[in-house]
């Protein structure tokens, strides 16, 4: 087992972690929008915030294991297209039916097809929808990947910040909730473009002498400090345009999410760099990070059936800590599950 094999799994656990609690709601996710005193609220609005990295730490991923390889346009079609077409319409279909408690008399097949046309039946299944967009435009990206130069990244990079720093400016400046146009800047195209190119970047063309302790602090530096600027710029926002309701929960919770991705990611890589895990944490980390897009695809299942224990636990422990453990047992299960799942023909390949 390879120490990037090994390192790429953990950030996967990280991300599945984040978004499984992404799906909590105020229980875990937006719990600062229940607490009344300021420093507390600003702290669980900066962990809202961290939680934001999810989908891109999984971009990253895809980008740093994709990006490299070279492969013509139908085996990207028919290996990796194909294959996350199946597994959308599969767990889509999974999903409608565990909402019709699996009573095929009501099945409408034009409902379910209009469904997975518009965006497939479980709301969390958005992500399939980007993923298959950077898969279809895969050997593009290759291509782009592979001529730019690493001032070119570090372009990238800066104009994305620069871009979300610039709505925080606004706001602090004219008083006004102003965010930037999609089609502003083509960088902004986070979860098919700037995620898998910086992916790619800090995996395979950052020199490993950038990732000394020195710049780790300077890191974890920034990952904290744009954690602390978004907690009290949403922090702002909800107190002077109408309070900390679910409507204004999330306006400037992922705007900097592109700091604390980018440096997890770093951090991670360069925590196994400078130490090698031993032989049995190494199978504990595969094992587990292996499973995060099986735990993914039932996640919101697992939610809804685990809420009798989330309760009991949160009873128990409190809001918070109680919904966090139950946030971990979810994850396990789930791995445990989608283990079972790649036992059965043919969903190996697509777990």
């Amino acid at each position: 087992m390879t120490k990037r094999k090994i390192h790429l799994e953990l950030i996967r656990m990280f991300a599945i972690f984040f978004v499984v609690a992404n799906h909590t709601g105020e229980n875990l996710y937006l719990y600062y929008l229940t607490v009344p005193e300021t420093f507390s609220r600003l702290f669980f609005t900066a962990f809202s915030a961290l939680d934001k990295t999810a989908v891109p730490l999984f971009f990253m991923v895809s980008g740093a294991l994709l990006l490299p390889r070279t492969e013509d346009i139908k085996t990207v079609l028919r290996k990796r297209v194909l294959k996350y077409v199946i597994v959308l319409v599969l767990f889509s279909l999974l999903s409608y039916l565990y909402t019709l408690s699996f009573r095929l008399s009501d099945f409408s097949l034009w409902s379910f097809a209009d469904i997975l046309f518009a965006y497939g039946h479980a709301y969390s299944y958005w992500y399939l929808y980007a993923y298959l967009g950077f898969l279809v435009a895969l050997p593009i990206l290759r291509r782009m990947a592979n001529s730019m130069t690493d001032r070119e990244y570090v372009y990238v990079f800066l104009v994305m910040v620069l871009v979300k720093l610039s709505e925080f400016a606004v706001f602090y400046l004219l008083k006004d909730p102003v965010t930037i146009h999609s089609d502003f800047f083509p960088v902004i195209i986070e979860y098919t473009l700037f995620y898998p190119l910086i992916g790619n970047y800090l995996e395979n063309r950052l020199d490993s002498d950038a990732f000394s302790k020195r710049n780790g602090w300077l890191v974890l530096g920034g990952i904290l400090l744009s954690l602390a600027l978004t907690a009290v710029t949403q922090d702002l926002y909800c107190r002077n345009f109408g309070g900390w309701t679910p409507e204004n929960a999330s306006v400037y919770i992922g705007n900097l999410s592109a700091i604390p991705s980018v440096g997890l990611y770093y951090l991670i890589r360069s925590l196994f760099l400078h130490h090698q895990p031993g032989p049995r944490l190494s199978r504990v980390l595969v094992f587990f990070g292996s499973a995060a897009f099986g735990v993914y695809l039932l996640q919101h299942i697992y939610l809804r059936e685990f809420e009798p224990l989330a309760q009991l636990l949160r009873d128990a422990l409190g809001t918070f800590p109680g919904t966090f453990l139950t946030v971990l047992l979810i994850c396990v299960f789930g791995t445990l599950v989608t283990k079972l799942l790649k036992l059965i023909p043919g969903l190996r390949s697509l777990l």
